[in-house]
């Protein structure tokens, strides 16, 4: 029988709950699987890998993408390794602008230090702005800062500065009434939509559930128009999008690493995905 190992960290050594669908619908499908923690050291037989809840990836994000490469080697891996290696950083918020896709505008600090900021981003018209690492999950190190509070802003913004390129965005109110709406696609179907927590105003709170929505013709536009941009096709994908002050989508984040898939909310999207992948390690002639 086939075995797949579901990549998780060790704050959740047997899965998310959220990935137990997924498993479900594997083992329907005849396919084993077993979640490994990426960082325990320890030899694993798998036929295949499927990176799942490494919510842990970006804070030894070098070390992680060197286990990426290693247990990679010879089998299945999903989400491809190259695509893993070019989501960790967000520096492809500007790969995908400069192939058209509309994002959130960014300024960005590459050289170590934020210069004047408070005029940098008052020259754009940016009021309250988000400051955050180019590598970061689950708002790590992210701070929303007032027009009032340049100096707080300068002052976060230096600090990470310090150990790597920092963002700096305009905050979108949008997030507080409309949400931050992602968008989920399983081998480039979409699958379902949820409304997610405004993370920054309401706190991250992983069990909380989310109400299914389904896209506006402009966020299903842009979604397809961020998988079109890709350098290769993923299996998982969820889109993050939210209005700007125009009421025009922007894209917000992509994830392509270890998004929660709001599996309990969409259980067919589970299915779906289990079948892509039995029909892709079946076409592989796997045991």
């Amino acid at each position: 029988m086939t075995t797949v190992a579901l990549a998780t960290c060790s704050a959740y050594p047997r899965l998310y709950a959220d990935d137990l669908p997924l498993v479900r619908a594997l083992e329907a499908h005849g396919v084993r699987t077993m979640p490994v923690v990426w960082d325990d050291g320890a030899p694993h037989a798998a036929d295949a890998w499927v990176v799942r809840s490494v919510w842990d990836y970006h804070l030894r994000a070098g070390e992680f993408l060197a286990w990426v490469a290693r247990a990679s080697e010879g089998r299945p891996f999903w989400n491809d390794p190259a695509l893993i290696r070019w989501n960790a950083h967000k520096r492809y918020l500007r790969d995908l602008e400069g192939r058209g896709v509309t994002v959130v505008p960014t300024l960005w600090v590459e050289d170590g230090a934020p210069g004047d900021l408070a005029r940098a981003l008052d020259e754009r018209g940016w009021g309250d702005v988000v400051v955050k690492p180019a590598v970061s999950a689950s708002a790590h190190r992210t701070a929303r800062f007032t027009a009032r509070d340049r100096e707080g802003a300068r002052a976060h913004c230096a600090s990470l500065a310090e150990t790597g390129v920092v963002m700096v965005q305009p905050y979108l109110a949008s997030v507080e009434d409309y949400g931050e709406r992602s968008f989920f696609f399983i081998d480039g179907v979409h699958t379902h939509g949820v409304r997610r927590q405004a993370v920054l105003t309401e706190g991250f709170e992983a069990e909380r559930p989310a109400p299914l929505v389904t896209p506006s013709a402009p966020e299903l536009a842009l979604c397809r128009a961020v998988l079109a941009a890709l350098p290769a096709a993923p299996l998982y994908a969820r889109v993050d999008i939210a209005p700007d002050a125009e009421g025009a989508p922007r894209l917000m984040e992509l994830e392509l690493i270890e998004p929660r898939l709001y599996f309990r909310e969409a259980p067919a999207a589970a299915e779906r995905m289990a079948g892509v992948i039995a029909g892709k390690l079946s076409s592989r002639g796997a045991p």
